[in-house]
């Protein structure tokens, strides 16, 4: 009885985190047919990535087992998954943050300086090859450019301060917002059962009857005190990354430890002030 209370304690909470992800659904037109097709695929999705992670090679069979989906149905299945790709933005910003903060390319933390970026051996080919040996140059240089990152000079690549939005990019934002809730998570997992000494920050801070004439203010006050706090954890970051901070004090002790902070910020004007009728 005892296991039976906890799948069923389990399911209640699958269906609490459910519903925003119905209600994006409804808004955009989707049904519950289309809901359960795509979760079926991200089912194989994780399984296979999870497979992976433990060393056994992925077939059809252990997909089965780990999903509980018919093989009938994985092999139809499996003709229309998706094969996810690694995004050049996540890639370009890695980039940046290196060149932002590895002690090689930058004169303090968030200073970077002037880089060669002509010839095999050049300074940006270096920066690369810290991010990832598989990277191409070239590519990430383009990119950086098509952004806005950075631009050629006489002297060398320069680095321009500007961050890339997904804003317009739906797939790109929401993809950003389903690997934070990811880790998010993770750590409200590890906050009820890991029993850690100091647990995972866990805030959230609401009020509903502001003065609507203010909600612009506070959204940039929003912006500005986030955009502040990710700029102060970046710096104190970087000092304790093996990979920005190599060498023989960094070689002695062990690193692939992986930390997160997330904020966001979201204001709602009441129903009377949401769609202002235009006079003429």
């Amino acid at each position: 009885m005892e296991g039976g209370s906890e799948r069923l304690k389990t399911l209640d909470i699958l269906r609490l985190l459910l519903i925003p992800l119905v209600r994006f659904c409804l808004r955009k037109a989707c049904s519950a047919q289309d809901f359960m097709h795509v979760t079926k695929l991200a089912f194989i999705q994780v399984a296979e990535e999870e497979i992976t992670r433990t060393g056994k090679k992925v077939n059809v069979s252990r997909v089965s087992v780990v999903t509980g989906l018919h093989r009938g149905d994985l092999k139809k299945l499996y003709g229309q998954k998706l094969s996810p790709t690694q995004d050049p933005v996540s890639l370009v910003a890695r980039v940046v943050g290196q060149w932002r903060y590895d002690k090689r390319f930058c004169h303090s933390p968030g200073k970077p300086r002037l880089l060669s970026f002509k010839g095999e051996n050049s300074e940006f080919r270096a920066l690369c090859a810290a991010v990832s040996t598989n990277l191409n140059a070239g590519t990430i240089l383009f990119e950086l450019e098509r952004l806005g990152l950075a631009e050629r000079t006489p002297r060398g690549l320069k680095h321009l301060v500007f961050i890339p939005s997904s804003q317009h990019d739906p797939v790109k934002a929401y993809g950003a917002a389903a690997e934070e809730l990811d880790v998010y998570l993770q750590a409200i997992r590890e906050n009820l059962e890991g029993n850690p000494d100091i647990s995972n920050l866990h805030l959230f801070t609401s009020y509903d009857n502001i003065l609507v004439c203010k909600i612009p203010e506070i959204r940039r006050w929003f912006v500005e005190k986030g955009k502040l706090l990710h700029r102060e954890a970046r710096e104190f970051l970087s000092k304790f990354d093996k990979d920005i901070n190599p060498g023989e004090e960094a070689d002695k002790e062990a690193g692939g430890g992986k930390v997160a902070l997330g904020t966001f910020s979201f204001t709602v004007l009441p129903p009377s002030h949401a769609h202002p009728e235009k006079h003429t």
